[in-house]
């Protein structure tokens, strides 16, 4: 598994998908690989702090990206709209009045 990756919001809208990891329990994942951490803690004691092993396991899962903006540009348009005023197209040639 890949550790930890920090993302920023900006990138977070362009992927309509991300790629996420659950780190758990092993009795959690139990169809996946585990294994041992010793951070389980038996004694508090100051002086004699103990911890015993649980067994970890990690599952690599693909969301659904609610943040995700698609972009792009709207090209559904006619152009000579753009040169149509009051019905009428209106052309400009340099050098004449």
């Amino acid at each position: 598994m890949a550790g930890c990756q920090v993302v920023s919001k900006k990138s977070k809208k362009k992927q309509d998908k991300v790629q996420v990891d659950i780190v758990a329990d092993a009795n959690l994942l139990p169809d996946q690989r585990y294994y041992l951490q010793k951070d389980k803690v038996v004694s508090f004691s100051q002086k004699s702090r103990q911890f015993e092993f649980r067994r970890i396991a990690e599952k690599s899962i693909e969301l659904i990206n609610p943040q995700f903006e698609k972009l792009g540009w709207d090209t559904e348009h006619d152009i000579m709209n753009f040169f149509i005023v009051g019905g009428e197209i209106d052309v400009f040639i340099k050098g004449t009045s």
